[in-house]
């Protein structure tokens, strides 16, 4: 299938509800939480539905959760790291870990949306957080500037006597 690569799954052999991701289009206007988790309305009491579902094993209403809402989550990853590999693996990720945790979910008036895009916030900003991001630089690594000024030979920097 062009356009479509495979995820590994957490566990060799294990069976699991996301087992393609497609390639994301360029990103639109990034999403937020309080874009995506405003106040629930009927198309948001379909995607609870699905979250029942998921709740009780039927892993094909996960797949139809992730398909609601990847395109969403990947824009917001994208677009606050820049980076599109990195943001495919962050996307995967938040997917891996709502999975994980979807008997946790609880509903709060807002569309479930917004608790993808929590996940995700909080992964983004572990990664910005990890060593592996930052740039470290070693002391062998900076240029040497070479002495500093001398105090004595600059003549502005005498008091007059």
């Amino acid at each position: 299938m062009a356009g479509l690569r495979q995820v590994s799954s957490a566990r060799p052999g294990a069976t699991n509800a996301m087992t393609t991701t497609r390639r994301h289009p360029l990103p639109g206007p990034p999403a937020t939480a309080e874009a995506v988790g405003g106040a629930a309305t009927d198309g948001d009491s379909e995607a609870w539905r699905l979250v029942r579902a998921a709740q009780a094993g039927d892993q094909k209403a996960f797949a139809a959760l992730y398909d609601r809402y990847v395109d969403t989550v990947f824009r917001y990853v994208l677009f606050r790291l820049g980076n599109r590999e990195l943001a495919e693996d962050v996307t995967s990720e938040t997917f891996l870990r709502a999975l994980r945790r979807i008997r946790s979910i609880t509903y709060q008036g807002r569309d479930v949306g917004a608790w993808f895009i929590t996940i995700a916030r909080n992964l983004v900003l572990d990664h910005v957080k990890s060593s592996q991001y930052r740039r470290e630089i070693s002391t062998g690594e900076v240029a040497d500037a070479g002495p500093g000024p001398d105090l004595a030979e600059n003549p502005a920097s005498e008091s007059p006597e």
